[in-house]
């Protein structure tokens, strides 16, 4: 800010005040001429001051880029100085664990699983930032035991530099898991209890 207080300031030249007024768009910065007061050789609430020819116009205009460049210069100085606030942080593994997520090992009783994959999205609603990929990621960190190392296979069956998404986890994961007969079954039972 100091350039732009320093800009503000007069700079005299003969009968001539120029004035810089620094405006927040640098591509715009303002330049007001003083009337002089030729009666008594003064500018505007100035001291007489010795007469000095005129700057040239093309040097006024060189110095007035030349000051562009330094507000510039100065303003992205202080732009990679100050700390970015109101900066959202990602979200870490640690923030999903302290959701308390359970861990799956494996499923004595196939609805389980579900009843699994049910409580795992509703911890990622309270995640609204996570990315499908992450979501895969945090998930594939809950299934030890058997459920690890299937796990483990079907990350080696996908191709190579392939990123598993949330959506490819949980259908894998329901196929191996819950049989489609059952799925199928409980959706007949639900429709008849209507």
């Amino acid at each position: 800010m100091a350039a732009l207080t320093s800009l503000s300031s007069r700079w005299e030249a003969g009968h001539t005040v120029l004035r810089f007024l620094p405006t927040n768009d640098l591509d715009h910065v303002v330049v007001a001429f003083e009337m002089v007061n030729t009666r008594n050789g003064q500018t505007s609430g100035q001291q007489p001051h010795d007469a000095l020819p005129p700057p040239e116009l093309a040097t006024l205009v060189v110095q007035q880029g030349e000051l562009i460049r330094l507000m510039r210069e100065e303003r992205q100085a202080q732009g990679q100085q100050r700390p970015r606030k109101h900066q959202p942080r990602g979200i870490t593994y640690k923030d999903f664990e302290d959701l308390r997520p359970p861990v799956f090992t494996t499923c004595p009783e196939p609805l389980a699983a579900n009843d699994w994959l049910r409580t795992i999205e509703s911890k990622f609603t309270l995640l609204p930032r996570l990315t499908e990929q992450e979501k895969a990621w945090f998930a594939a960190q809950l299934l030890q035991g058997p459920a690890g190392a299937w796990y483990a296979t079907f990350q080696t069956m996908q191709p190579q530099g392939h990123i598993i998404t949330w959506e490819e986890l949980r259908t894998a994961f329901r196929a191996h898991y819950i049989p489609k007969s059952l799925m199928e079954q409980k959706q007949r039972e639900f429709r008849e209890l209507k």
